[in-house]
């Protein structure tokens, strides 16, 4: 029985008081029975009530510590239900929200990950994440409110356009403008000090006073048949030796290159022969003086005729002494340098674009030599003579290379002419294009009727097309001279002729006037150059006519639009307008005043022409146009916006709005305003029902 007692005594019991508070047992074994009565009635009542003690005092630890842990947590509603039921002694609570607890901690990796993509979200799109993550609105479903991908494309390309909205094109542009301007000016200044402070440091007295020796020895030489004509010209070249590089440039016909510098001494950097195809092979010296060289020229005009040459001894001279030169039996009068050097070079820069007529005279030598390729950059509309080619027959006949018929009536045109005002201010010129008979003849008759003012004033000239060559007037007259015969006519379709013909029809700028005699259908046969010739100035515009009506399937909606916003708005405007080889989108006209708009969008304006579209704008702005962009992008989005610029440069330019003529027109003419040009007619006769739609 001690070493129980001794082990409550261990755990802290105080045994004697606990012993002395029992009656004592008078018997003879009365201690002992004290105690066990003592153990077996008092002592569990007392270790019960001891043991709930420590486990009441445990739970009151766990609950504090449960409350301490959940503290930090406070303001998550399952947190809170969960507090407040350890706080309320709530079992029933309590085991509920653990339960929501629970739940929750099952879907802790789904709210890591969705809280993840809401801070990436948040990085691009703060406003959508922040939606998602209040469940705001729609976002507050389960499912997403539509298709998740297709809305951040659409939100990506909303955000674009906007950004790119927000740089104006018209501001850009007229930057470049100005900067490109600047940029000329600044360039060309530089050059030019360059240039002349290069000179001025390698130009030393001698040369300086050999180049005024060269200039009084020229003078002195004057036509060059006086007595001391051979002792003076060679003097000059001797001289030149030393003045050559005294000017950086000279400029002389190739027939006086020889005269001034000495071929074996003489070398240039560049030398540069322009009208190369009218050059013979004579003009290879200039070619041996040069370390670099330029050929100018064109194989569809006319080339040297060699008049005069004997052939014979050509051939000898070939034979003796260009043996060993590629191609020798065709170094004769009529090769021209511009021909050997597009045999000789393998490469050449082809130049398409032409300023000098306009489009419907130019159309016939791009049709005849040039396969179409010539794009012409001359605004017709500017051009007030018209038409711009005029056929004119007349009964004539040809008798020994001359129409005397066509000659008077040329004459009669050209004093018709200057005596009108239309042509006041205009060079006139004449061309035969058989030979220098009618030419003369005509240019007889002009002096017996006007002055020689007149001729002057008006810069008159008779000749041929190896005449006209290199040169042009704003106003041409052709003479075909050949007129009705006994028997058939010879055909004129081999390449002499052909070149003849593109020369002739290429000289005059504003007008040209096609005077024959003969009857293109009866008199000439197919293919002959006079009746392409004839058959083309009765009908310029045939060509051009099928080529508009292939553009016109290619115009845009988006044109459209713009153009019926500017009508309704009272402007005068017109759709693919034609300057020369290219056409603008949309034109506004007032008096002499015109804005081009150009209507880019991506569909119809590919990046792979932005190349193309950049230099068709330079060559138009150089021709004073100006411009005004408008975006697709932004038309679409906001109308009224886009065309905001639009008006303001208009107004801007002072071209105002003549007055919208919109509400009085009649649903017919209304529909044919808003149809490219030429489509109006074709439906002036027909019936259409409106649509449903308006």
């Amino acid at each position: 029985m001690r070493p129980r007692l001794d082990l409550l005594s261990a755990a802290g019991f105080d045994v004697d008081r606990f012993l002395a508070g029992r009656p004592p047992e008078p018997s003879a074994m009365g201690d002992l029975l004290r105690l066990a009565r003592a153990l077996a009635e008092a002592l569990p009542p007392i270790l019960y009530a001891r043991a709930n003690v420590i486990a009441l005092h445990r739970l009151d630890t766990t609950l504090a510590t449960i409350l301490q842990v959940l503290r930090p947590y406070a303001g998550a509603p399952v947190v809170d239900r969960l507090r407040a039921a350890v706080m309320a002694d709530d079992a029933i609570a309590y085991r509920a929200a653990y339960q929501r607890l629970s739940e929750l901690k099952m879907l802790e990796d789904e709210a890591r990950r969705r809280q993840d993509l809401l801070t990436r979200l948040d990085r691009v799109a703060p406003a959508w994440a922040a939606a998602v993550r209040a469940r705001d609105g729609v976002h507050g479903r389960p499912e997403p409110p539509g298709d998740p991908a297709a809305a951040w494309l659409w939100r990506q390309l909303h955000d674009e356009l906007d950004r790119r909205a927000s740089v104006s094109v018209q501001e850009l542009q007229d930057r470049i403008d100005h900067l490109t301007g600047r940029l000329y000016e600044v360039t060309a200044q530089l050059v030019e000090r360059l240039a002349w402070a290069a000179q001025i440091r390698r130009t030393t007295p001698a040369q300086q006073q050999a180049l005024m020796g060269w200039l009084h020895l020229h003078r002195r030489l004057g036509k060059g048949f006086s007595k001391r004509a051979a002792e003076l010209r060679a003097e000059a070249v001797r001289t030149m030796v030393r003045a050559q590089c005294a000017v950086p440039v000279w400029i002389m016909p190739v027939n006086r290159v020889v005269d001034h510098f000495d071929p074996a001494t003489t070398r240039f950097d560049v030398v540069i022969v322009d009208e190369a195809s009218q050059s013979d092979v004579l003009a290879l010296t200039a070619l041996y003086m040069a370390k670099q060289v330029v050929v100018v020229g064109d194989d569809e005009q006319v080339s040297p005729d060699a008049v005069g040459e004997e052939a014979e001894r050509i051939s000898a001279l070939i034979g003796e002494y260009l043996k060993e030169i590629p191609n020798a039996p065709l170094y004769d009068g009529r090769r021209s340098l511009y021909d050997i050097a597009l045999e000789s070079f393998p490469s050449h820069v082809v130049l398409l674009e032409h300023f000098r007529c306009v489009p419907d005279i130019i159309q016939f030598s791009n049709i005849l030599s040039y396969n179409g390729r010539i794009r012409p950059l001359r605004e017709a509309s500017g051009v007030h003579l018209r038409p711009h080619v005029v056929p004119h027959r007349v009964a004539g006949y040809c008798d020994h290379k001359t129409n005397l018929e066509e000659a008077r009536e040329v004459a009669a045109l050209v004093a018709a002419m200057v005596s009108m005002p239309e042509y006041t201010g205009k060079t006139l010129g004449v061309i035969s294009l058989v030979g220098e008979e009618q030419a003369i003849l005509i240019d007889r008759i002009l002096r017996q009727r006007l002055t020689p003012d007149t001729y002057e004033c008006y810069r008159i000239l008779c000749g041929t097309p190896p005449q006209f060559q290199g040169d042009e007037r704003d106003v041409v007259i052709l003479s075909l001279v050949d007129g009705p015969g006994d028997g058939p006519l010879a055909m004129r379709d081999d390449d002499r002729w052909k070149k003849r013909f593109n020369v002739a029809a290429s000289r005059a700028k504003d007008q040209m006037w096609v005077v024959y005699s003969l009857d293109p259908a009866r008199d000439l046969k197919p293919g002959d150059l006079r009746r392409r010739l004839i058959e083309y100035a009765l009908n310029p515009g045939a060509f051009g006519r099928e080529t508009e009506l292939e553009e016109r399937r290619a115009e845009s909606e988006f044109e459209n639009e713009v153009m019926r916003r500017l009508v309704v708005a009272g402007y005068r405007v017109r759709s693919q307008w034609p300057v020369g080889y290219y056409r603008i989108d949309l034109v506004v006209e007032w008096g002499d005043k015109r804005l081009a708009i150009e209507c880019d969008g991506d569909r119809y304006r590919p990046i792979e022409r932005l190349a193309d579209d950049m230099d068709r704008q330079e060559v138009l702005e150089r021709l004073k146009w100006q411009f005004v962009w408008l975006r697709g992008s932004e038309f679409f989005r906001d109308p009224e916006r886009a065309m905001r610029p639009v008006f303001e440069r208009l107004e801007t330019m002072g071209i105002p709005p003549e007055g919208s003529a919109w509400p009085s027109l009649s649903p017919r003419v209304l529909l044919t305003a808003c149809l490219p040009p030429g489509i109006g007619p074709l439906l002036a006769g027909s019936h259409i029902a409106p649509s449903r739609s308006g």
